[in-house]
């Protein structure tokens, strides 16, 4: 991997470029005008979020990473004012232009992600110390802050599409989380971070995996199939695909193939705006 892009991906960049595809990706497939400022508003948050948890997993990123946890704390000064700043940006950026409502969701995605990794001294008790909670967390912050938050910001009604776009983004993140959690459980182990793999071992969380997967396709299939949504969505289809040869690749070493898949789901979700065009 060269220099450039694992200072990228060390940074979390990639994340917050899936997070600005999913933005606008979602918004053209579902017809939601999408105000330019939260092209800046959800990348942003997204990327404090992601900053701020570089600080907070400590116990299992060194195991799982001890060479971005070292980077880390070198730079956890800078980590800090950054993720203060960003989380200034976005809640002024929500509060500048479109709906009230939108500032909340935003609000409200700064508290999820500073809930999730919550440390206190060295112990932590955030939500990733609850078992099955931090994959459903993640997975409705995610949807909250792509999916919920463009639309009430701009005062678009919640039609027929929203509503399988947010369960497809929700299973599709909580499918990842999952995929994470069979990537890390080495360090989650040694932490005491009661994640699916731990808890349940590696087959069983594979299957849970799978089971998401399957639940993406029976919701988009049945929405194609009925012409209640556009045959477009079935290109959806493909982000299942992708995590199941994940699961057959590499699930439990390196961490490569993890930063690979959000770099391909993130080029999916701008194809699938470019296409929804």
């Amino acid at each position: 991997m060269s220099r450039p892009l694992k200072w990228l991906i060390r940074n979390k960049l990639h994340v917050a470029a899936c997070s600005l595809a999913a933005t606008w990706g979602w918004g053209r497939m579902m017809g939601t005008p999408i105000l330019a400022v939260d092209l800046l508003v959800v990348p942003v948050l997204v990327l404090s979020i992601y900053q701020w948890n570089r600080l907070t997993d400590v116990r299992e990123d060194a195991v799982n990473c001890p060479d971005e946890l070292a980077a880390a704390e070198q730079a956890r000064g800078r980590i800090r004012v950054f993720c203060l700043l960003g989380a200034l940006l976005a809640l002024g950026g929500a509060l500048l232009v479109g709906r009230a409502a939108g500032a909340l969701v935003v609000l409200s995605g700064l508290l999820l992600g500073w809930l999730y990794g919550f440390r206190s001294g060295a112990e932590s008790f955030g939500l990733k110390r609850l078992f099955g909670i931090k994959n459903v967390s993640s997975a409705f912050g995610w949807t909250l802050v792509t999916v919920l938050y463009p639309g009430l910001h701009s005062g678009v009604g919640l039609r027929a599409a929203f509503w399988l776009a947010a369960a497809c983004m929700f299973l599709a993140v909580w499918t990842v989380e999952v995929l994470w959690d069979i990537r890390d459980v080495r360090g989650d182990t040694v932490a005491g971070v009661p994640s699916f793999p731990v808890v349940l071992g590696v087959p069983a969380t594979k299957r849970l995996a799978l089971a998401g997967n399957l639940l993406i396709v029976v919701l988009v299939g049945t929405a194609v199939m009925t012409r209640a949504l556009p045959g477009i969505w079935a290109l959806i289809l493909v982000n299942p695909l992708l995590t199941c040869v994940w699961l057959r690749l590499d699930s439990e070493a390196a961490r490569g193939w993890s930063h690979l898949l959000v770099l391909m789901q993130t080029l999916l979700l701008f194809g699938l705006g470019v296409l929804s065009g």
